[in-house]
């Protein structure tokens, strides 16, 4: 056997002809297995010489198979005839058959070569003539041509060896580093193993590295990732060299305890997954309880917390149903929920006073901070100032946060938290001096129009039997006449602004100086009604500067702010800024901006 060859027709068809019983005939290309043959003992060599000899065998699954070209007689010996060969008969195609010479003449395997620039015909000598393989309009192939090289009996013919060496690396997906110890395989018995750097080049059982042209389906397996398949298109000689990515193998999940009945995550603490020869990897749980390892090894394996309370040991290969000792899925595992059960959790207590006067602070609110919910784990002050929060199932130390009206909040840490028991955390408050504008909420931020306001009061005026809040009115407005600030919005005794003509509405804004020296306490701002009005500090003239009156149906009383500056007449404990509003006609308003205060603590 001397290589591979193939014939090709002049437009682009190749002569096919697969082991079996069979009739030779052409196929559209690209040639495949069928259209790929090698050389007999008979072929004259070096192969297709002109006035040569051919002897055409055709490839079985692993190699030449028995089967060659093949004539069969038009005449059987005895018949008086002869024996003939080729030319117009019912005899006349070529076979794809394992006959041997069988009886003289009986059956032909050796054919004749004419060679021309490329081109081969070929011929077979019957008794009366030469006859030359020409392709039918059916695409069988008979020997019936009567001159060589003519369109449809000369053929191109394409020595081998028709395949190409097969490189290429394997590389991690994400991170793009090389995967030392991946199997790359392919259809023909091709094989290899990934070096350190990820490379491989593709060798079959008895090391010959040249994998046949056409397409192959590359598949790389490594025992860390999901199993990875790539098409090639081996080219017809030479080298071809491919990359192939793979995905880890991700096992991922979340830690959570019952809290009140309910699942709740267990952030930073330290999940193991643990192999049977002990190694293994540990990650931390994030914020939310979740845990994920990556690039794990297609073993049996467990995950475990590192809490000492009574938990689940999940066998992470076990996918719903399946039976055990199965090893970790190379597609990983997901949604796995670890359950931590322990015993009473701790308690965390305490007391919030006054920094100054020592004295308790009732309704303080202390948080556990960033808890999920968030706000979850609170507790007010009592008369006391006595809090208690119970059920505090988290590890690791955590910040507490400690809050109350006019005084500045505070944050301490509760230290490593114990698995169960109590612990004590106090607060001593700082007082803060704190007025506000009108129409802004706790964060001093703008409310929306109709909302009801929580620092101003209406005090007194027609139907006002008790203090009630005062409105943030709809129209901030009317008429295009209010101004308007950055700071502060209108408010009204409802939300539409309207009031009794020519009746007293008035507004308090309670304060309280209880630490602070009254005496060095001051208050600046600025303001205007709609239509007249006159400001009070407990009930009397303040003094300072800037208008406390504004008077007449005057359009500057609401279009313009009236700064002013409180420096006395304060008084020690809760005092209060009145302003009492007269609406002379239409709406009603009032609108109080850049209120600040300062003071001296005692």
């Amino acid at each position: 056997m001397n290589g591979l060859v193939r014939f090709r027709t002049r437009d682009g068809l190749y002569l096919s002809g697969s082991a079996g019983f069979d009739v030779l005939r052409v196929r559209p290309g690209p040639p495949a297995a069928a259209e790929t043959f090698t050389f007999g003992a008979g072929t004259t060599q070096p192969p297709i010489t002109n006035g040569g000899t051919l002897e055409v065998v055709v490839l079985g699954p692993a190699g030449p198979s028995q089967y060659r070209w093949t004539m069969v007689s038009h005449f059987v010996p005895g018949g008086g005839g002869g024996v003939d060969f080729g030319g117009p008969g019912v005899n006349s195609e070529v076979f794809v058959a394992n006959y041997g010479p069988g009886a003289p003449g009986t059956f032909l395997n050796e054919f004749g070569a004419t060679v021309s620039a490329g081109e081969v015909s070929i011929s077979v000598t019957g008794r009366s003539a030469v006859w030359f393989l020409q392709v039918d309009p059916d695409s069988v192939v008979r020997a019936v041509g009567t001159a060589p090289f003519l369109n449809n009996t000369a053929f191109i013919f394409e020595l081998g060896p028709f395949c190409a060496v097969v490189t290429g690396h394997v590389r991690d997906a994400t991170s793009m580093l090389p995967i030392a110890g991946a199997r790359v395989v392919t259809d023909g018995g091709f094989a290899s193993t990934t070096d350190a750097t990820g490379r491989f080049e593709l060798a079959d059982a008895a090391g010959a590295t040249c994998v046949p042209e056409g397409a192959h389906v590359l598949t790389a397996t490594e025992e860390r990732h999901r199993t990875g398949n790539r098409v090639i298109t081996v080219p017809g000689a030479g080298t071809f060299d491919t990359v192939i990515e793979l995905q880890c193998t991700v096992v991922e999940g979340v830690v959570v305890e019952s809290i009140n009945g309910a699942d709740q995550p267990v952030p930073l603490i330290e999940v193991t997954l643990t192999y049977p020869d002990g190694t293994g990897d540990v990650v931390t749980t994030d914020s939310m309880g979740r845990f994920r390892f990556v690039c794990v090894r297609h073993v049996r394996a467990t995950v475990v917390t590192d809490l000492t309370a009574p938990q689940e040991v999940v066998p992470i290969q076990l996918p719903d149903g399946s039976p055990s000792g199965n090893p970790v899925p190379e597609a990983g595992r997901a949604n796995i929920v670890i359950r931590v059960v322990r015993g009473p959790c701790p308690v965390i207590s305490g007391t919030v006073t006054d920094d100054t006067t020592g004295a308790p602070i009732e309704g303080a609110r202390v948080t556990v901070q960033n808890t999920t919910p968030p706000g979850s784990l609170t507790a007010t002050t009592d008369v006391n100032g006595h809090y208690s929060i119970t059920n505090v199932c988290l590890v690791g130390a955590r910040q507490l946060k400690a809050s109350a009206a006019g005084y500045g909040s505070a944050v301490k840490s509760t230290g490593v938290l114990p698995a169960t028991g109590t612990v004590t955390v106090d607060f001593k408050l700082h007082r803060t001096l704190r007025v506000w504008n009108t129409g802004v909420g706790s964060n001093a931020s703008k409310l929306a129009p109709g909302a009801v306001d929580p620092h101003w009061q209406l005090v007194a005026g027609p139907g006002v039997t008790t203090p009630r809040a005062a409105f943030v009115v709809t129209d901030q407005h009317p008429t295009g006449q209010y101004f308007e600030t950055a700071d502060s919005m209108w408010i009204g005794q409802d939300a539409t602004g309207s009031g009794d003509v020519d009746s007293a509405y008035t507004f308090r804004l309670p304060f309280d100086l209880t630490g602070f020296d009254p005496a060095s306490v001051s208050i600046s701002g600025a303001w205007g009604v709609d239509n007249e009005g006159d400001v009070t500090l407990n009930g009397q003239v303040p003094t300072g500067t800037g208008p406390f009156s504004l008077t007449g149906t005057v359009l500057d009383n609401f279009n313009v702010e009236h700064a002013f500056s409180i420096t006395g007449g304060f008084a020690a404990g809760m005092n209060a800024l009145e302003i009492h509003v007269i609406s002379t006609g239409g709406p009603l308003g009032l609108n109080v901006s850049r209120l600040m205060v300062s003071g001296t603590a005692v």
